[in-house]
């Protein structure tokens, strides 16, 4: 359950473990969307998913409410799986009764707005929070983040990673690297080196702090590609022409074959001025072999080490980025370490293991569930036995309850999970 399949990074994660999830012979998966497909829904139903759209308007449409509870039922639906909010209240509220329906949720970010709203936020979110029997987190800090704003998710708080797809291309891409330098403007032989920068265009992610470290080094043979769209982009197009890097920089908007540039390109650079979830395009460079200079935040500080998987420097230093940048730029040889090992480093975070966690998930969830419904099952039988005079509601009861423990039968019947960014 999510709100769109758009560009960002839930998202991106979402489409990255669909394949390995639908491998599963025990489970059915399908996708449920409020008001758009997006991207990543498009791509997930050309590569054949199962994907439900409530059609609402916006993300804070209350019918998505009714709308979701009736494809629950509709589709027989034994886990829901909430990503992001206000994914979270929505699906919470549209399971209100549903004793046979397990949910999950998935928190991707250490910090949200609504935590800076204190008490009623804290209130409110406890009353979401309530009926899901898991609560993910993508990493160790956010998870920490979460269980200090609601310590009563400690006992059901875990940490599943976020993962990418295989890289089945292998550094470098000769020909990919021609084209694009084509693409570019440049001669397909250029030297030039190649810097990319791979995310929204927000203040948070820094794009202007990599400007400014840019303007720094005029002297070095470089060309800075630009990848992503978002409110910043006019005043960052006009910065870098006011600082004389208007041919030092290639604006190219919004591109989904960042995993393939990754393969053509001589450097990554996420200057993020605060905390992270965990970056998919961090994962992706560490996947591609890519030399990668980012800042020490949480969400990227535990995925690399400083000087052994990436250069990692201070957030808003433009100093101390500059010379990172020529550092990778003057020593290949230390740009290959770096990106070797943060290559290795990558296999924990491919997506058949994070599949596999979700699976055991999963299975938990619906062994628990399988042995409430018996119990239930055997309690509504040993009142059926001590009156002789059954009612209606008691046989009707008993039906439901029986096929509904089939239905959640690990290894039976196949349940269907409900996923979602």
């Amino acid at each position: 359950m999510i709100a769109s399949m758009g560009c960002g990074g839930a998202e991106a994660v979402l489409h990255n473990v669909w394949p390995e999830l639908c491998r599963s012979d025990r489970y059915e998966f399908e996708i449920c969307l409020l008001n758009a497909y997006g991207h990543f829904g498009r791509k997930l139903v050309s590569e054949g998913a199962t994907v439900h759209c409530l059609d609402c308007e916006g993300k804070y449409d209350i019918r998505a409410v009714s709308r979701l509870r009736r494809l629950i039922r509709r589709r027989s639906c034994s886990i829901v799986h909430a990503h992001l909010f206000p994914e979270l209240y929505v699906t919470s509220m549209a399971t209100l009764g549903m004793k046979d329906v397990q949910l999950v949720y998935t928190e991707h970010q250490s910090t949200t707005r609504r935590r800076r709203l204190g008490i009623v936020a804290r209130m409110l979110d406890r009353l979401a929070y309530a009926p899901y029997s898991e609560v993910i987190s993508v990493n160790a800090s956010t998870q920490g983040s979460l269980v200090s704003w609601q310590p009563g998710l400690a006992d059901r708080a875990i940490t599943i990673s976020n993962c990418v797809r295989r890289n089945e291309n292998h550094r470098p891409d000769r020909e990919g690297r021609a084209r694009l330098l084509v693409e570019l403007g440049l001669s397909p032989s250029s030297q030039t080196a190649l810097i990319l920068f791979a995310s929204r265009l927000h203040h948070r992610k820094g794009a202007d702090v990599l400007l400014s470290a840019l303007s720094k080094i005029k002297d070095r043979d470089c060309l800075c590609i630009i990848a992503g769209e978002g409110e910043e982009r006019a005043t960052l197009t006009a910065a870098a022409t006011s600082i004389g890097l208007h041919d030092r920089i290639r604006f190219v908007g919004f591109r989904d074959d960042v995993p393939a540039l990754l393969t053509q390109v001589d450097l990554m650079i996420l200057p993020s001025r605060f905390p992270e979830g965990m970056p998919i395009v961090i994962l992706e460079a560490m996947a591609a072999g890519c030399p990668i200079i980012a800042t020490n935040v949480d969400g990227i500080a535990e995925l690399l080490l400083n000087e052994t998987s990436a250069l990692l420097v201070c957030p808003d230093d433009d100093e101390q980025l500059a010379n990172a940048i020529c550092r990778l730029l003057s020593d290949a040889a230390l740009g290959s370490a770096l990106a070797r090992q943060a290559s290795l480093d990558a296999e924990a975070y491919l997506a058949e293991n994070a599949a596999r966690q979700l699976f055991a998930v999963y299975d938990r969830l619906l062994g628990e569930a399988r042995v409430g419904f018996e119990r239930r099952a055997l309690g509504e039988r040993g009142q059926i036995s001590r009156q002789k005079n059954e009612t209606t509601s008691h046989r009707g009861r008993l039906k439901v309850g029986w096929w509904r423990r089939r239905d959640l039968t690990v290894g039976g019947d196949e349940p269907t999970i409900g996923l979602g960014r």
